[in-house]
């Protein structure tokens, strides 16, 4: 993404340093508006957790392990606006139709795009944000060493 901007400015300053200056026009708006459809439009920012939203807006589902259960349905969905929707369901428990849903906040970690946390309402769970997946981790951030265990939510295609 970073070499196509950096291609485009170039191109662009070859293109305007070689061509005559015309009075008859006025000069450009160098504001970059990226349109999302016709009722909504987003600004380009440059900041370490929007630089990559496109990579990690979405629902991420799977089954975690749970110590008395046979697993936690999982459902998260992280908002542009650094919110979540949380739904887990308890597999194999006598209330199995039961799905426990928390919404709060979540942020990022030390300035990383990959490394967020959620709010007290989440538990203050730690995740990795990868290519389609995110995956739960320990409360440093540090890959929980239980390689028997399945702790990833995939990233659903909407």
């Amino acid at each position: 993404m970073q070499k196509t901007v950096l291609a485009l400015c170039l191109s662009f300053t070859m293109l305007t340093a070689c061509s005559k200056p015309n009075e008859n026009n006025p000069p450009p708006d160098h504001n970059v508006t990226a349109s999302l459809d016709d009722s909504a439009s987003a600004t380009v920012m440059d900041t370490p957790d929007t630089a990559n939203a496109l990579d990690w807006v979405g629902t991420y589902q799977g089954v975690l392990p749970c110590h008395d259960c046979s697993g936690i349905d999982t459902e998260l969905e992280l908002t542009l606006d650094h919110h979540f929707v949380l739904k887990q369901k308890f597999l194999g428990k006598s209330n199995n139709n039961y799905v426990n849903e928390v919404k709060g906040s979540f942020q990022f970690l030390n300035g990383s795009d990959q490394l967020i946390q959620l709010d007290s309402s989440g538990d203050s769970r730690i995740y990795y944000i990868g290519a389609q997946f995110m995956e739960m981790r320990g409360d440093k951030g540090q890959v929980l060493d239980q390689p028997e265990f399945n702790f990833k939510l995939t990233k659903s295609l909407e």
